[in-house]
């Protein structure tokens, strides 16, 4: 998406991206508000009290979205970083397929607290102190420069998106805070 904003082929998009993953130059954005990620496992994984190693989950295969998905990839380079095998025994774009895979104990999963909390598996799993592993999710709304007709929709779409994280939870910035275009050379 941010590649087809970059090359004008799509006017704004809302997009999810790890912290410290740098928007494109030449776009404007606004960060809209953060969504917590947390690691589930089925209840039978062990004591939910006692912290999880990153080495620990290493042991385990992960139920994940495809590659694209930012939450795995903030995963997948916390592993790299550690020296640790990530085996990804079943990608499912679907996290409600995900979630049933995790309770039946095919592996351990990630997944957004609101995600979880809606789950018909949320009794069969639990969370995972993992304290080598916080992460979550900045979602921005990125756009080019938008004729003007544009304008008021993209507002639309922003208010009503940060209505929306703010009932789902996320951490929201005071207000929403613009990201100038940078130019390009």
């Amino acid at each position: 998406m941010l590649q087809g904003l970059e090359q004008a082929k799509m006017d704004a998009a809302v997009v999810l991206l790890p912290e410290g993953v740098p928007l494109p130059d030449g776009v404007a954005s606004t960060r809209m508000g953060h969504k917590p990620t947390v690691v589930v496992a089925p209840k039978a994984f062990g004591p939910p009290d006692k912290p999880t190693s990153l080495a620990e989950l290493a042991a385990h295969p992960w139920a994940l979205n495809q590659d694209d998905c930012g939450m795995r990839s903030a995963l997948s380079r916390a592993m790299s970083m550690a020296g640790l095998p990530f085996n990804v025994a079943v990608e499912a774009f679907d996290s409600a397929l995900q979630l049933s895979l995790v309770a039946r104990g095919l592996g351990v999963g990630l997944a957004s607290p609101e995600v979880l909390a809606r789950s018909p598996h949320a009794k069969s799993l639990q969370i995972l102190d993992v304290p080598e592993f916080r992460s979550g999710l900045n979602v921005w709304l990125v756009h080019g420069a938008l004729p003007s007709r544009l304008a008021r929709p993209v507002a639309l779409v922003r208010d009503t998106l940060i209505e929306k994280l703010a009932q789902d939870g996320a951490s929201l910035p005071r207000a929403p805070s613009p990201r100038k275009k940078r130019r390009t050379s």
